[in-house]
């Protein structure tokens, strides 16, 4: 129906609309060749376990960042940490409620896998599916240290908010 619209006399003007287009294009500047990213940026300082505050909701990063200052570039979906370098260390969709908290437990498979005995007290076992803890229940040190390795082969995709 647009097109067909486009064969019309504009009311005014005394020409097609086609036409009235075109010369509206040969005068549009053409887009930019990079896209523009509309993001806030914040500066903020990791706590001893490596986890960030942005306005009243906290988000996981890394044990690697523990202490040190990160940045933060928050968009209207998702929440980006990245290091001083402007490297990024993790995504989060971006919540929006207060003193919620977005946890990414990628990072911190490195660590758990030195020290496998304390994984069953940490909120990644608990989310785990039920013959997931059982099996790790069940495996010796060796056992979990290496489970948590194969888990380190999959891609941060995969293992986003518990997912």
């Amino acid at each position: 129906m647009a097109e067909k619209d486009h064969e019309r006399v504009h009311y005014k003007k005394n020409l097609l609309i086609a036409r009235l287009l075109e010369e509206d294009k040969a005068g549009m500047l053409p887009l930019p060749e990079n896209p523009f990213e509309v993001a806030k940026w914040q500066k903020a300082k990791a706590n001893k376990i490596g986890k960030v505050k942005f306005e009243t909701n906290t988000y996981s990063a890394s044990p690697a960042v523990a202490g040190k200052e990160v940045w933060i570039k928050a968009g209207a979906h998702m929440v980006e940490i990245l290091n001083e370098d402007y490297q990024s260390i993790v995504k989060h969709r971006r919540l929006y409620g207060k003193n919620l908290e977005a946890m990414n437990w990628y990072p911190y498979l490195t660590t758990l896998a030195k020290r496998p005995n304390a994984l069953k007290y940490t909120g990644f076992y608990r989310e785990l599916p039920d013959p997931w803890q059982d099996y790790l229940a069940s495996c010796d040190h060796d056992g979990k240290k290496s489970s948590l390795k194969v888990l380190l082969d999959y891609s941060p995709d995969l293992i986003v908010n518990g997912q």
